[in-house]
């Protein structure tokens, strides 16, 4: 089946090295990155696990000798190898045919823990803690740091502009509040790459391969409704971020991790009720597509309440039409 899938498509060597290489180059981008497992993945989805998996340790070998050569760093190598590992993991998901859900959740607490390892060795093998590694980073772009203070000098006439041109003069607090950060983003992160790789793989594969997965579909991955249960770990992570001070200073940032990975999920959930919303209104074409990504880009917040008050109201009842 796959190597009629593969002819149909005329995914040729050539096309599958291009996408690999594809791959490796978007690993190199903090933005992109997050898209780099997807095209590893196509690969071993179309072609099979052996011509995909062995693509895949091809460019990791090339990956560590651009680490050595050309970088000299190991976070080069250490990301690309994050980027293997969740094209695979997203891969087996579907051919094990694991339930989403459960899939995302173990995923991402895999990458999670190795992303740690990770980082850990990345700053070891440079002598530096994180706090030196974010202070030589802005150091490595003070241009580009000058640049934006100009440019808030100008318009330094809101709060948080008055906020963060402040935060820019003083580097030792920027270091710190970024530390403060990383974990909440780097938790919430680890699931929706997740997420978005393996959305991103279900849809190539129903219309290249032109097959339907029984037990994985797009709308597994868009309808999902988690457990009533979990509002009482949100109730006492709220608690943790408003009074968790009082107990111990560590209480409101565990509280803040928790939350940031519970309002993921909660996403994934107003996600879904939004396009069954966008079904039922019969919103369609570009116009559908332009809606959906404005909606991620500046209410992501709102779907996450949907998400978190439909155990209360049930919004798809509203839209089922008669």
């Amino acid at each position: 089946m796959q190597d009629k899938a593969a002819k149909s498509i005329q995914l040729s060597n050539v096309r599958a090295i291009l996408l690999g290489v594809t791959s490796l180059i978007m690993s190199l981008s903090i933005f992109m990155s997050a898209f780099a497992p997807y095209p590893l993945a196509l690969v071993s989805s179309i072609l099979g696990r052996r011509r995909g998996y062995g693509l895949c340790l091809v460019l990791l070998v090339i990956s560590l000798i651009l680490s050595i050569v050309v970088f000299k760093s190991v976070f080069t190598f250490g990301i690309f190898c994050l980027v293997i590992l969740v094209s695979i993991m997203t891969t087996e998901i579907i051919r094990l045919k694991v339930k989403p859900l459960k899939g995302i959740f173990i995923s991402g607490l895999v990458l999670l823990f190795l992303s740690l390892v990770v980082g850990y060795a990345g700053l070891k093998s440079q002598d530096l803690s994180l706090k030196g590694y974010i202070l030589q980073t802005i150091e490595d772009n003070k241009e580009a740091f000058e640049q934006q203070k100009r440019e808030l000098e100008k318009s330094a006439k809101t709060d948080e502009a008055f906020q963060s041109l402040s935060l820019l003069n003083q580097p030792e607090i920027l270091a710190d509040t970024i530390i403060k950060e990383i974990p909440t983003y780097l938790v919430g992160g680890a699931f929706l790459v997740i997420w978005l790789n393996l959305f991103l793989l279900i849809r190539s594969q129903r219309f290249l391969l032109r097959t339907r997965s029984s037990a994985l579909s797009e709308f597994s991955l868009i309808y999902i409704k988690l457990p009533d249960h979990l509002i009482w770990i949100v109730i006492a992570s709220l608690g943790m971020v408003l009074a968790g001070e009082q107990l111990s200073p560590v209480l409101p940032q565990v509280g803040s991790v928790i939350i940031s990975a519970l309002a993921v999920f909660y996403f994934f959930q107003g996600f879904g009720i939004y396009i069954h919303f966008l079904n039922y209104v019969n919103v369609k074409g570009i116009f559908r597509t332009l809606l959906i990504v404005f909606t991620i880009l500046t209410a992501n917040y709102i779907l996450v309440l949907i998400g978190l008050f439909d155990m209360f109201i049930n919004f798809r009842r509203f839209f089922i039409k008669k």
